[in-house]
């Protein structure tokens, strides 16, 4: 073989491996990218049901909270209106969540009810040690714990007719 032709198979030889080289690189890059979008796509589904799981969650504290307080209304003395405060931390930390106008308006007058007993308490502390009984009287009286009681149930009714119910905070 002469040197010319050599040279010229050397110079195709090298010609192919670089055409075989950059089709090599453009499938991989393809490949690469085609997994950084599946990837990317799977994070995202992740971090929504993550999302949705604990925003069910704290959805479900809220029933359990104000099922606790009607709990705490029914048990308590001084004819409906007893010495204990009713809680609102679980509507505290969900108050934030995007949620249905009707739900929304239900618990927020249910946890305004609960602010007025809790204020109602607290002045029945005050008056009582004090032999004000005419002022515990109308702190009794202006609490209605069987309405509220109501208030609680619509409001916990309103939550699970969004799908939420208590085995929601089983699945993580």
């Amino acid at each position: 073989m002469d040197p010319t032709s050599a040279g010229v198979l050397f110079l195709l030889g090298l010609i192919s491996a670089l055409i075989v080289a950059v089709v090599a690189q453009y499938l991989a890059t393809r490949s690469a990218r085609a997994l950084a979008r599946e990837s990317f796509a799977h994070a995202q589904r992740l971090q929504h049901d993550e999302r949705r799981a604990r925003e069910a969650g704290l959805l479900v504290a809220v029933a359990h909270e104000l099922a606790g307080n009607s709990t705490l209304l029914e048990s308590s003395g001084l004819g409906g209106t007893g010495m204990a405060v009713l809680h609102r931390s679980a509507w505290d930390q969900a108050r934030t969540l995007p949620l249905p106008t009707d739900v929304v308006a239900a618990v927020a007058v249910a946890y305004l009810h609960v602010d007025r007993y809790n204020a109602a308490v607290e002045g029945l502390r005050l008056v009582i040690p004090m032999g004000r009984n005419d002022l515990a009287d109308v702190l009794c009286k202006a609490t209605d714990t069987k309405e509220l009681s109501r208030l609680f149930r619509v409001a916990i009714e309103q939550i699970h007719s969004m799908g939420v119910h208590e085995q929601a905070s089983h699945s993580s």
